[in-house]
């Protein structure tokens, strides 16, 4: 029976993801391993999380597709999603 993490990375491929740019951190380190374990799709391990939008970012320009960026609550998410949202290509 697949978990809500598999579904959840199953459905990102599925519509046009092709990798994961992350922080581990926190909270979303059982969802990390999931994405190891699982081999759905790769992923990117960064330092910043200004960084980790950036290449989300670049990725969905790239590919006219869906960037994912996974990061953790807080400070994480508030320096990622100031200035990056999902654009069209």
């Amino acid at each position: 029976m697949p978990t809500l993490a598999t579904s959840l990375l199953q459905g990102m491929r599925d519509h046009g993801a092709r990798e994961i740019f992350g922080i581990p951190g926190d909270f979303v380190l059982p969802f990390f391993k999931v994405i190891e374990e699982s081999g759905i799709l790769p992923h990117y391990t960064l330092s910043h999380e200004p960084a980790v939008g950036f290449a989300a970012d670049a990725a969905a320009r790239y590919h006219c597709g869906l960037g994912v960026a996974v990061v953790t609550f807080g400070a994480g998410c508030l320096q990622l999603g100031q200035r990056h949202r999902r654009r069209l290509c």
